[in-house]
């Protein structure tokens, strides 16, 4: 019986340590790191508000770094209750420091969209977003973004703040 009492105590004494301690979560606007990304993955993540509000994080299953000569496409999905969440970005490969959709030509083909069920919201040249690359070499993208996503057809704003992004290709 003392044996049986010892034991438990050890196993209930384990399951305490273990469980108590946690990691504190970082609450650093940095990007994030691309080196534990699989090639053709991607990670994104922000807080957005407006005429739709939340927070996004892609899964890994859903998310996509793809590259041609000159352009990167990298997106991140998510399921949030019963809609889809998609987040896409268009960059130039050889974009690096703060990209201000502001000022960039009308002919830039930059892009970034946010998508959730059937409504979407998008950035283009002249628009009020940001990214700021640190880290773009041609074989992995590391950023941060924050700016307004305008729909189209009934000029709803969204949001965007503390964004992340980081994507292998």
């Amino acid at each position: 019986m003392k044996k049986i009492t010892i034991l438990i105590s050890i196993f209930v004494l384990g399951i305490t340590l273990f469980t108590s301690c946690s990691k504190d979560a970082a609450t650093t606007t940095s990007a994030p790191s691309a080196s534990g990304l699989a090639a053709g993955k991607s990670k994104i993540s922000f807080d957005y508000s407006g005429a739709a509000s939340g927070s996004f994080t892609s899964n890994d299953l859903a998310s996509t770094a793809l590259k041609n000569s000159s352009y990167g496409n990298i997106s991140g999905g998510a399921v949030s209750g019963t809609s889809a969440d998609l987040m896409m970005f268009l960059l130039p490969l050889t974009q690096s420091g703060t990209v201000d959709f502001k000022t960039l030509p009308s002919s830039a083909l930059n892009s970034v969209t946010f998508s959730q069920g059937s409504k979407g919201w998008v950035a283009v040249s002249g628009s009020d977003f940001s990214i700021v690359i640190t880290k773009n070499d041609g074989a992995t993208v590391e950023a941060t973004f924050s700016g307004k996503l305008v729909n189209d057809s009934d000029k709803t704003i969204v949001n965007i703040s503390n964004g992340k992004l980081a994507a292998k290709y």
